[in-house]
């Protein structure tokens, strides 16, 4: 699932680069801007970018992290490190997921639109926050109970992060 997210950020993210260049070609060509594509951009494109790939970033480590004490520490303690920070990763996904999804409950309750040449309904922009956080909660919760697994088995467990890089949330 995550793998599909991040394929579907990517062709946001191009369409973005189109709409932006296609946008400024048209405003400084031809003085008639495209009057939708910042709200569409803003909107929706930008959080689906964002959102769609933070479980794909979290699978793959790719995540910004600092690592100068990680590195240097045994296996049962890197594994109480993953505890901790797969603790703190599920909370946080957890809470972003549950406010999110209420955000755009609410908003489509209240038939909330963005003023403009279009109505764009907010709810669909909120939307993109919960289904993209739904997968990263779900692999940082699996990575806790493998991080809660290897912490108890001991040493005989070989330690399943990668030896040069720290789980990040």
């Amino acid at each position: 699932m995550d793998q599909l997210l991040a394929m579907i950020a990517w062709a946001a993210l191009l369409l973005i680069m189109a709409l932006l260049t296609i946008d400024v070609v048209l405003r400084y060509a031809f003085n008639s801007p495209l009057t939708w594509a910042f709200d569409l951009i803003s909107l929706y494109l930008m959080a689906c970018v964002f959102f769609f790939g933070l479980a794909d970033t979290l699978r793959h480590n790719e995540n910004v992290a600092v690592d100068i004490l990680y590195g240097r520490l045994g296996g049962r303690a890197k594994s109480l490190c993953d505890v901790i920070i797969y603790i703190a990763a599920t909370v946080f996904f957890g809470l972003m997921f549950y406010v999110t999804l209420v955000a755009a409950v609410e908003s489509a309750a209240q038939g909330e639109v963005m003023a403009g040449l279009i109505p764009w309904p907010i709810w669909a922009g909120y939307l993109l926050a919960p289904i993209g956080t739904l997968p990263a909660l779900v692999l940082s919760g699996v990575r806790l109970g493998v991080a809660i697994y290897e912490l108890a088995a001991g040493p005989a467990v070989p330690h399943t992060a990668a030896p040069h890089e720290p789980p990040i949330l």
